[in-house]
């Protein structure tokens, strides 16, 4: 948030409300992706804070599922695509975003109004298979101690960019998650 933003509080609750707005979009996506990845429906009961939103499984059980992006300050993206003409984050800068973001949720995850949770970063400005071959190097017990019972990496760039409806999905954590779900058959490219 800049500071005219927090000078003014009707800009403040815009920005707020657009910002729940996105991360509302970002759920669907999600939860659409997820039902083709685990063949779980997961339905919508709250959303808020502390997790975004908690959601029901078919058995009847609550699960909070908490968002976030991995992406560059809108400033550094804007002096790298003048500069350097770089459009996307570079690969070791996505990974160690992964990884701050990762120990930063599971930092906040012990205030979060729900013990069961799944953590879903959304990759907005980075190459989804790169992302995923170098998240594959982060221990499984290092994801573990996080608390989170499942984190997703999802490829919401092609979503951002116009080119496709569905994300894509890879399960960095539990193990039995630990390969992509494409997008559906309705969302491919008709010729390669």
């Amino acid at each position: 948030m800049d500071l005219l933003t927090k000078r003014d509080p009707e800009l403040a609750a815009y920005t707020r409300h657009f910002k729940k707005e996105q991360e509302c979009e970002d759920l669907d996506a999600f939860l659409r992706a997820y039902a083709r990845a685990t063949g779980e429906e997961l339905g919508i009961e709250d959303c808020g804070e502390s997790p975004d939103f908690i959601c029901r499984r078919a058995d009847g059980s609550l699960i909070g599922v908490e968002l976030t992006q991995i992406r560059r300050s809108p400033e550094q993206a804007r002096w790298e695509a003048i500069l350097d003409y770089q459009d996307e984050m570079r690969p070791g800068e996505t990974s160690d975003e992964i990884d701050r973001l990762v120990l930063k949720k599971a930092e906040l995850k012990k205030k979060f109004r729900i013990q069961r949770n799944i953590l879903m970063l959304a990759l907005r400005e980075s190459d989804f298979d790169l992302a995923v071959r170098l998240s594959m190097n982060i221990p499984l017990e290092d994801l573990e101690t996080t608390g989170f019972e499942e984190i997703w990496l999802a490829d919401f760039k092609g979503i951002w960019d116009g080119a496709h409806r569905e994300a894509m999905l890879f399960g960095l954590y539990p193990e039995e998650y630990r390969y992509v779900t494409e997008r559906s058959m309705f969302d491919q490219k008709p010729y390669g």
